[in-house]
C-alpha cells in the first residue's frame, strides 16, 4: 500500500492540476520517504500490533478479570522488550515478577474481592479515571508547541507543580528563594 501511495504522489507531482498541487505532492513525497517517517511507521506498526489484541479483548463484555490481567501483563512485557534501550536486562526480568506481585496484591485486596468482569472494575475506578483525565489535560496545557521537546523529568516537575498548585501557593516566595 505504501508503494501505491508513493506512485500516486509521484504522478500528482509530475502531472498536477496546478503548481500548488504539484508542490504539495513533492512535499509529501519528501516527508513520507524520510527516515523519521519510515521509522515512526514501523514503530507504530509494532506497538499497535502488540496492543491490538489487548484492546480487542478489553472491549469484550464477557471478558473476565483473570484473563484480562494476564493479557495486560503479557502485553506490558512485550512492550518493554520493544524498548530494550530503556530497560536493562535485569529490569526486564524484574518486570514480569513485579507484575505478578501486583496481580496478587489486587486479588488479595478486599475492594476487588467480588469483581468478576471488566465492567465491574470500571465502576470501582471512576476516581482514578478522573485523576488521569485531569493529568492529561494539564499535560496538554504545559507541553505545548513551544515546549514540545521537553524531557520527561522537566515535564514531571512542571506537572507536579501545576497539579498541586494549591500546596505550592501556600509556600511563601521568600522561603523558596532561601
Amino acid at each position: 500500500m505504501f508503494s501505491s501511495i508513493i506512485e500516486v504522489l509521484e504522478i500528482i507531482k509530475e502531472d498536477g492540476i496546478n503548481s500548488e498541487q504539484s508542490a504539495e505532492a513533492h512535499s509529501l513525497l519528501c516527508s513520507m520517504q524520510s527516515f523519521e517517517f519510515i521509522f515512526n511507521l514501523h514503530l507504530m506498526r509494532k506497538v499497535l500490533g502488540n496492543t491490538h489484541e489487548l484492546s480487542q479483548a478489553l472491549q469484550r463484555d464477557d471478558q473476565d478479570i483473570v484473563n484480562a490481567m494476564s493479557l495486560v501483563k503479557k502485553k506490558l512485557v512485550q512492550l518493554a522488550n520493544l524498548y530494550s534501550c530503556d530497560f536493562s536486562f535485569i529490569e526486564l526480568l524484574a518486570l514480569d515478577t513485579q507484575l505478578k506481585n501486583y496481580i496478587l496484591d489486587l486479588r488479595s485486596d478486599s475492594d476487588f474481592d467480588e469483581l468478576t468482569s471488566i465492567g465491574e472494575l470500571s465502576k470501582k475506578l471512576p476516581v482514578a479515571t478522573a485523576t488521569m483525565e485531569r493529568t492529561f489535560s494539564a499535560m496538554s496545557i504545559i507541553k505545548n508547541k513551544l515546549r514540545n521537546r521537553m524531557g520527561d523529568e522537566c515535564l514531571n516537575d512542571y506537572l507536579i507543580t501545576y497539579l498541586e498548585r494549591d500546596v505550592f501557593d501556600a509556600i511563601e516566595n521568600e522561603k523558596i528563594v532561601q
